[in-house]
């Protein structure tokens, strides 16, 4: 009786010491952050299986019997299902989720964490965890995660070849030794860092356990044929994630020479982790038996090597080798909660078959939610205490015995293993973790039989491959979701032409199933040609049908915690068959990257700056006239604060501003942006977000879907985050975007030359991409001086913000120059502009332009006409978005460099989108929130000759040849005074160049016209001059300027003319002056009769359908035919200009209102 009486008493003491020994966790991962730990599937927690495996979940032995254990935790009754369960566990996340934590991490002394299962946007840093353990944590290393970081680094630098540029094997080779000497370099960082205490490798998920061992030039040159040929082609695809036989091998290698070089040195060896076994779909089970490791284990003794998740089903291979080699180590983690009872016991069996306790590891391999390491050490503890005392009682243990092997395994095993140096505590009495009981008050002690379920939460996970047709990597969707199960929704989303984000929604299971079929979404060929109102333009054609593919690599999250949880997804069109489509403004700009890339070996980077001005409501949206029912449109916006400057954070800021611009950045970082840096701009109300420099289609994919997260957050705070190019008066806000081109194969002459002759080609036709660049009226407010905004002239400058180019930087060890393009705004469709200069950069450098404008180092309205002349400097930027549609229509270089149709569909939509707003009441446009001003009220302010020419010259555009040695200036400095000209220079050019405000163009006016010209639409009523002395230009009335170095035959061929001779006067333009052909009077009668808006403009679209235009207008071009004979008498096609309705109607631009008014803008 006494010797059962202390038994009974050992059997208690081994119980209580199960139960409450603090334990090392030698194997887990990071904790999910408050907003994913709350939506995160928690029916996760219990099973590898993901998808739709994970619907069959709730009926396994694992998942009952964990219900069973979290109805004690949440302290709710017996017959609580799973959605009481769930609920309960929110309520107390959001009650007191500290508590829940500090419940669920009770008696653990440390973890060893992990910390590359998941994006740090997702999850808790690993120190986070210090608040609920014993001792401070301690990091594991994931060698494939520090590989695929490198390799993400060295694309965006530049350093990766892809495409073509595989090809080049020098590059490959280059590529290969900058990787894996960073590699290397991290890993020595990581050996040195006392925070970190082993490594890790998946190996077992890309391409299995059999790793190659072999001479160091074997595997060198194994890995460098495997980087080049099977990880480089579709590297970008895959995320960087390294899936290359003989790459993960060498990465797996080099990882154990460092760590036995360090043994050597020091005497320490950080041991390596290696996932065996039991894991999600994506692993081939048979190479995920450790036995494949054996000649691994055998070339590198010194190095510890740990087989974590009890290599289920292979826990009796994993025994074997952790008994005969003194190097390994078994880890008996992870099939606590995800096996059956039953199943653990066997486990724990299996695994103490050979293998000596001293050998065995702890590990809950607890991962997102609190309560699966709860649960683990439940579980755990039970296994180890069920087989234990059942060794005891059968006397193959002592008690003594089986004490020591439970401190061993719980604590001592992995503090040596890992030198953590902590000393075991042992509580006296308190249960650290107490077994649920029934409702009888009796421990549970449910048998069940054994079950395996497959699946995993992490960035590794993925599905069987898809169809060889399939325009998918099934992987990248898998991987995603795996990561994020809770997303049940997907938005497919791509913007139109004027830039409008449309879309298509998806239930995620269709979404899986459209992309496991190789499918995409179809829409009317039509919808390419619509306006943002649905209205159809001239190039909708309803008949056909585009094919819209999601790029799975553009896959991200949405915040917004009011609906589902959601992800986006960019995507391109095709056509039915799967072809590119010429229409496609996304696939374009790739196209025009890859053709960069594979002819010049360059890579291309571009980052963004997000400006945004965010607002608040402050008066109701409008008030109803009720005599007239007419709607009058209020401010009924103001911005969000006022009391800033660029750069500031004062009280009022910290307060209300930095609070929203800090969770946009963490909402930013959470769907994977993260920023380079943010802070407030000059406009009240206004913050900038600077992206990361990506590959082009990447950068505008991220621009996208950042401007929506900004979006989003800040309508969850009540405010309106807006991207308009000027929202409030003075504030102007842009999207600048940073180009460079870096090639490691170029030497820095040649890049050098490279960027210069494709930048050149930009300013060249820069006046036409601004149509692109700023497509919107109020788009060219920016369009000013002294304002920080890019300026008025067509330059570049280094650090110079005054001009539309600015160069930031110098090339330098194969990175290229950073060129802000400055001209630019929210309102554009990126792709398209984007693709635009970048097709315009292609072609300037497969055409050899070389750069001959200057480096502009001032402001250029500092300097003289002479000097911009020297620098190269003779062009304006449109100031009106007329002028910019009519210099791309004009570009022919441009539109052929462009898929063929894309220039005219594109200047086809904006035709219509401008007679839509001309159409449209003042009050519906600000209710609309565009704030959208038409071309022609745009340019009503506009200093114009129109008014002032002659019936026989064209409002146009006036220019007059030159002899071949001289070039004369003209430039205004007040609206409508003509009359002062600038210093003329000497140079072999034949041109008459007028600036902006005039728009003249080059029309070969004979010489003979010169100085008949100038006094006739100049104001300038004389010219003289001798061959040896600076002739005079003045009027009769006006003062005289000198102009330098005009030839004797210029003198001579000048004439006298008095202005009312030769101007149009104001009374006889009001009757029509003589000599008017009958065609061209009923013109002007047909076009005073029509209707107009109030501004007493014409209405484009009566305009139109005038009958004196009946065989004379080009429909589809929006101009004149070339053989009207209304040509004859104007010369001019622009038949909707402000000028010639002037010139027709014999009004002036100050009778329509005022000057527009030249703002400074804050955007810089």
């Amino acid at each position: 009786m006494a010797s059962d009486t202390q038994h009974a008493s050992s059997l208690d003491e081994l119980k209580h010491l199960i139960r409450t020994c603090p334990v090392i966790d030698n194997h887990a991962h990071n904790i999910l952050r408050p907003h994913q730990l709350k939506s995160a599937n928690f029916l996760t927690i219990t099973t590898e299986a993901t998808g739709d495996a994970l619907e069959d979940a709730p009926k396994s032995l694992a998942h009952l019997r964990a219900a069973k254990q979290l109805r004690k935790l949440y302290d709710l009754s017996p017959g609580a299902d799973w959605a009481t369960i769930v609920g309960k566990r929110a309520e107390n996340l959001e009650r007191d989720a500290d508590a829940l934590m500090k419940k669920c991490f009770e008696g653990t002394q440390t973890i060893l964490i992990d910390d590359g299962l998941d994006s740090g946007a997702n999850i808790e840093r690993w120190s986070w965890h210090d608040k609920y353990t014993l001792s401070p944590c301690k990091r594991i290393v994931r060698i494939e995660t520090v590989a695929a970081d490198i390799l993400s680094a060295l694309h965006q630098q530049g350093k990766l070849p892809v495409g073509v540029a595989i090809a080049d094997e020098e590059a490959c080779s280059l590529a290969w030794v900058t990787f894996i000497t960073e590699f290397e370099s991290a890993i020595l960082g990581a050996l040195d860092d006392e925070a970190v205490v082993g490594f890790k490798s998946v190996v077992c998920y890309r391409t299995g356990l059999d790793v190659q061992v072999g001479r160091d030039i074997e595997v060198t040159e194994d890995g460098l044929r495997s980087f080049r040929r099977d990880y480089l082609p579709d590297c970008v695809a895959r995320h960087f994630r390294v899936e290359a036989k003989h790459t993960n091998d060498a990465l797996v290698i080099s990882v154990c020479k460092l760590i036995a070089a360090g043994y050597q040195q020091r005497g320490i060896a950080k041991p390596l982790q290696f996932h065996t076994g039991l894991g999600d779909n994506d692993i081939s089970l048979l190479e995920s038996n450790p036995a494949y490791l054996q000649p691994l284990i055998k070339q590198f003794p010194t190095v510890p090597i740990v087989l974590l998740h009890s290599a289920y089903p292979y826990t009796r291979e994993a025994g074997y080798l952790a008994t005969v080699y003194k190097n390994v180590y078994l880890d008996i983690g992870e099939v606590f909660p995800m096996v059956s009872r039953d199943g653990q016991e066997k486990i724990v069996r299996q695994a103490l078959e050979i293998t000596p306790t001293s050998k065995i590891l702890w590990s809950t391999d607890g991962h997102h939610f609190p309560e699966t390491y709860w649960l683990a050490n439940v579980q755990g503890r039970e296994a180890l205490e069920k087989v234990l005392c059942e060794y005891v009682e059968m006397e193959d243990l002592s008690v003594e015995q089986a004490l020591l092997a439970t401190k061993d395994i719980l604590f001592n095993n992995s503090n040596r293993l890992y030198s953590l140096g902590l000393e075991l505590k042992l509580d006296g009495g308190q249960e650290l973790v107490r077994r649920p009981k029934d409702a009888d008050g009796e421990e549970t002690q449910t048998q069940t039989p054994n079950g395996l379920v497959t699946g995993d939460i992490a960035p590794d996970s993925g599905d069987a491959e898809a169809p060889m047709t399939s325009p998918y990597d099934f992987s990248t969707l898998s991987s995603f979701t795996a990561r994020h199960p809770e997303v049940q929704i997907v938005i497919v989303q791509w913007p139109d032409f004027l830039g409008t984000l449309r879309s298509r929604w998806l239930p995620i299971n269709s979404f899986r199933g459209m992309i496991e079929a190789g499918g995409r979404i179809g829409i009317s060929k039509g919808n390419l040609g619509t306006l943002q109102n649905d209205h159809v333009t001239p190039v909708c054609d309803p008949v056909g049908q585009v094919m819209v593919e999601p790029d799975l690599a553009s896959l991200r999250l949405m915040i917004n915690r009011d609906c589902s949880p959601t992800a986006t997804v960019m995507a391109r069109f095709v056509d039915e068959a799967g072809g590119p489509l010429d229409l496609c403004p996304r696939a374009q700009l790739q196209k025009s990257v890859e053709a960069l890339e594979r002819e010049n070996q360059v890579r291309p980077l571009v980052g963004f700056e997000i400006e945004v001005t965010f607002c608040r409501r402050r008066t109701p949206r409008t008030t109803t006239d009720v005599s007239d029912g007419q709607h009058e449109p209020e401010d009924v916006f103001e911005p969000f604060d006022t009391n800033h400057a660029w750069g500031t954070l004062t009280d009022e800021q910290l307060v209300n501003a930095f609070p929203l611009v800090t969770t946009m950045a963490t909402a930013l970082k959470d769907i994977g942006t993260e920023l380079q840096t943010f802070h407030s701009e000059s406009g009240a109300g206004q913050y900038e977000f600077v992206l990361p420099p990506l590959p082009p289609v990447q950068a505008v994919d991220t621009l996208v879907q950042a401007r929506q997260c900004i979006q989003q957050v800040a309508a969850a705070h009540q405010l309106r985050a807006t991207f308009h190019p000027m929202p409030f008066q003075g504030i102007g806000t842009a999207a600048h975007a940073h180009i460079s081109l870096n090639g490691r194969t170029l030497d820095m002459e040649a890049l050098d030359n490279l960027e210069r002759s494709f930048m050149a080609s930009v300013l060249e036709h820069l006046p036409g991409l601004c149509a692109f660049t700023m497509p919107q009226a109020v788009s060219y407010n920016r369009v000013v001086d002294d304002s920080w905004t890019g300026g008025t002239w067509v330059a570049w400058g280094t650090q110079n913000r005054e001009v539309p180019l600015r160069r930031v930087g110098d090339v330098s060890g194969g990175k290229g120059s950073r060129w802000e393009v400055r001209c630019l705004d929210g309102t554009a469709n990126m792709y398209l502009a984007l693709g635009a200069i970048v097709a315009a950069g292609l072609a300037g450098v497969r055409g050899g332009v070389v750069m001959t404008m200057k480096d502009c180092t001032v402001n250029p309205t500092k300097l003289s006409a002479v000097q911009k002349y020297e620098l190269g400097i003779t062009q304006n930027l449109p100031t009106s978005i007329g002028q910019a549609v009519e210099a791309l229509e004009h570009d022919h270089d441009l539109t052929t460099a462009l898929p063929p149709g894309m220039v005219h569909h594109y200047l086809s939509m904006k035709r219509a989108e401008q007679e839509m707003l001309d159409e449209m009441p003042e009050a519906e446009r600000q209710e609309s929130g565009e704030k959208l001003t038409s071309e022609l009220e745009h340019a009503r302010g506009t200093a114009l000759i129109g008014a002032l020419l002659a019936r026989s010259h064209a409002a146009k555009s006036l220019a007059y040849k030159l002899p071949p040695s001289t070039t004369v200036q003209l430039s205004r400095t007040e609206p409508y005074d003509l009359t002062r000209l600038w210093t003329l220079k000497h140079e072999p050019r034949p041109d008459v160049i007028l600036n902006r405000a005039f728009d003249l163009e080059r029309n070969g006016v004979s010489y003979e016209d010169v100085g008949q010209g100038m006094s006739q639409h100049a104001d300038v009523s004389y010219v003289t001059g001798w061959e040896n002395e600076p002739p005079v230009i003045g009027s009769n009335d006006g003062p005289k300027h000198s102009v330098n170095n005009l030839t004797k035959g210029a003198v001579e061929q000048g004439t006298k003319r008095s202005r009312q001779d030769s101007v149009i006067s104001r009374d006889s333009r009001a009757n029509l002056p003589p000599g008017v052909p009958a065609n061209v009077a009923q013109l002007i009668a047909d076009i005073k009769a029509i209707k107009r808006n109030k501004q007493d403009l014409p209405i484009r679209k009566p305009l139109r359908e005038a009958p004196i235009l009946l065989g004379h207008f080009a429909r589809n071009q929006g101009t004149l035919k070339k053989d009207s004979p209304l040509m004859e008498w104007y010369g001019d096609t622009r038949i909707f200009s402000m000028e010639w309705w002037e010139h027709l109607t014999g009004t002036t631009a100050s009778e329509y209102g005022s000057s527009r008014q030249q703002t400074p803008s804050a955007a810089r």
